[in-house]
């Protein structure tokens, strides 16, 4: 799967790195591809992760963070 031919949507930012491992292996076990962006100031340690999927597989990523008690907005 070629991931610039493909348009991204966000699925979720988080700033907590286990929450960040927790949804990955969760898409990983779904066969969801994903990129993750990680948008934290080093220094400070503040900032977010954005994990982006593509647009025609965001209902089914959003189903599986709804499984994990992941909350969306």
């Amino acid at each position: 799967m070629n991931k610039h031919s493909e348009q991204w949507a966000l699925l979720y930012e988080c700033h907590e790195e286990i929450k960040l491992e927790k949804i990955k292996n969760e898409l990983d076990s779904s066969s969801i591809p994903y990129t993750v962006i990680n948008k934290k100031d080093s220094t400070f340690l503040i900032g977010e992760y954005e994990i982006y999927v593509p647009v025609e597989v965001i209902a089914e990523a959003k189903q599986v963070l709804k499984g994990i008690d992941i909350e969306l907005e």
